[in-house]
């Protein structure tokens, strides 16, 4: 008989069980091609969580500025695993990696979008917290953002504020480039999101979805849980970001995608214990969402 739980043990070998999901997982977005993770190892514990969409940014800047050797990787891994998730690649160049997509990351950008497992764009954005000047990352995220739009293409976004920035200046300029430039038909992502419901609400005004990853699992994440509370059904997505950010009472440990079975758990009985819907409810939705982003 299989069992309902998967373990996994920690830097210091203490073993840890999460729950084998009963209905389809997404994990929205996912860094397989990472050195802290063995690609078909993080799909097959994937798989065997239950996940059954995996979606992995490559950037054509850094870990794709070989596309063949990056999709490679990714298809000999797909081959290695038995019953492997659906995967679906995006293309996008990182706000850290602006000037380098800006010199010379367009042929790697479309080389990577004309796969067959090409689904997408991202991740792309803005980030305050680095040194990369902002207009160069202005000026790539627009490009890569127009292009979206003309193609209609999802998109997911990086969106990230220097510390104690009152004024969330890059939440702001991002709103300013989306107005400015469009939104694909197809969907926008706020990958990530870390903020409180007043930094989420024009996004969803907009039309975007807003993707919960493991931060909301934290003690001290108060806010971004009311975020997600008055984040609509239709408007939820999760992910790991893995292998970073691992949900509660994982952290500290390289994060996996198979994780993303832990956040939606929480997610779901967030909603459900605030009286707003069922744990079923939140999983049909979640995984339709995704679905409908990436696979239609």
């Amino acid at each position: 008989m299989t069992s309902t739980y998967l373990e996994f043990l920690d830097k210091k070998g203490r073993p840890h069980r999460i729950l084998r999901a009963s209905a389809p997982v997404a994990d929205t977005h996912t860094h397989l091609i990472s050195r802290e993770l063995v690609v078909a190892d993080a799909l097959q514990a994937a798989s065997e969580a239950g996940v059954e969409l995996v979606v992995t940014p490559l950037d054509p800047a850094e870990e794709a500025k070989d596309p063949d050797a990056a999709l490679a990787q990714l298809t000999d891994a797909l081959a290695a695993v038995s019953n492997p998730p659906t995967l679906r690649i995006l293309a996008g160049a990182h706000p850290y990696h602006a000037e380098s997509f800006l010199q010379d990351g367009e042929a790697a950008f479309q080389k990577l979008l004309a796969h067959p497992l090409a689904a997408g764009i991202g991740e792309i954005g803005l980030d305050y917290t680095c040194d990369v000047p902002k207009e160069l990352q202005v000026e790539a995220f627009s490009a890569q953002l127009s292009f979206a739009v003309k193609q209609n293409l999802p998109v997911e976004l990086h969106i990230r504020d220097q510390k104690d920035d009152e004024n969330v200046t890059a939440h702001k300029d991002a709103e300013r480039i989306l107005s400015t430039v469009g939104i694909p038909k197809q969907g926008c992502v706020l990958h990530c999101f870390t903020q409180g419901p007043s930094v989420m609400r024009p996004f969803l005004d907009m039309g975007c979805t807003i993707a919960y990853g493991g931060a909301l699992t934290f003690k001290k994440s108060e806010e971004i849980r009311q975020a997600a509370l008055e984040t609509p059904l239709t408007a939820l997505v999760t992910e790991t970001d893995a292998p970073y950010m691992s949900p509660e009472p994982l952290r500290g440990m390289p994060c996996r995608c198979a994780f993303v079975t832990v956040v939606e758990d929480f997610l779901a009985t967030l909603f459900e214990e605030a009286k707003i819907a069922s744990k079923h409810e939140v999983e049909e939705a979640l995984w339709q969402n995704a679905t409908k982003l990436f696979l239609s």
